[in-house]
C-alpha cells in the first residue's frame, strides 16, 4: 500500500518499476560471470590471431630445409607445415576462434548458456597454435562458474524475459497487430 496516491505521498506514474517488481526475478551479481566471460573473449581473441596468422605464415612461407638425417616422422611434419593443407587446418581454427569469442560474448551478456557453455569446453581443447594452454584454466573455470545454479537461473530468466517481449504479439493476434506490435518494439 505504499504506492496508494494520499497527501504527503510523492507517487510518480512515470517512475521505472524496480527490477525486482517481478516475482520470480532472481537476484544476481553479473560480476561473477563478467571476469570467466572476459578470459573467455582474450583467450578467443588470441586463438582467432594465432589461427589468422598460422593462415598467412602457412601461404606466404617458402618450405623449410629438412635436416637429412631427420627421423621420416620429422620430415613430413616439416614438410606440411606450410602449404593449402596447413591453411586450411589453420583457417578451421578461425572458425573455433570466432566461437569462443562469440561464446564469451554471450556469457558476459548472460545470454544463450549452451552457446557459453559449449565455448567454454571448446576453449579448453583448441590445439590450434597451442591456444588449449590459456584456454585450458580459463575453459574450466568458465565451466565452474556456468554449472553454478544461480548463474544457470539468471540465463534462464533472461531468456524467459526475452521470449516475454514477444508474447502479446504472438498471443494469437492478427498478422496486422503482430505487426504494430514488432514496428513499435523497433522505434
Amino acid at each position: 500500500m505504499s504506492n496508494d496516491i494520499q497527501p504527503g505521498n510523492q507517487f510518480n506514474p512515470y517512475q521505472s518499476t524496480p527490477a525486482s517488481f517481478e516475482p520470480n526475478v532472481p537476484q544476481f551479481n553479473k560480476v561473477k560471470v563478467q571476469a570467466p566471460a572476459i578470459a573467455l573473449l582474450v583467450c578467443g581473441g588470441l586463438s582467432l590471431l594465432a589461427s589468422i596468422w598460422g593462415v598467412v605464415n602457412a601461404l606466404i612461407s617458402p618450405p623449410p630445409q629438412v635436416p637429412p638425417n631427420a627421423p621420416e616422422f620429422m620430415s613430413e611434419m616439416m614438410k606440411n607445415s606450410v602449404g593449402p593443407t596447413a591453411a586450411v587446418i589453420q583457417a578451421v581454427f578461425i572458425f573455433v576462434g570466432l566461437f569462443v569469442l562469440f561464446g564469451g560474448i554471450q556469457m558476459l551478456r548472460i545470454k544463450t548458456w549452451g552457446v557459453a557453455l559449449a565455448a567454454s569446453i571448446v576453449s579448453m581443447f583448441n590445439v590450434g597454435s597451442c591456444c588449449c594452454i590459456i584456454g585450458l584454466p580459463i575453459g574450466i573455470w568458465a565451466l565452474v562458474i556456468l554449472l553454478m545454479g544461480d548463474v544457470k537461473r539468471a540465463f534462464e530468466f533472461s531468456g524467459k524475459s526475452s521470449m516475454l517481449l514477444w508474447a502479446p504479439a504472438l498471443d494469437g493476434g492478427t498478422m496486422a497487430d503482430i505487426v504494430a506490435f514488432c514496428s513499435a518494439k523497433v522505434r
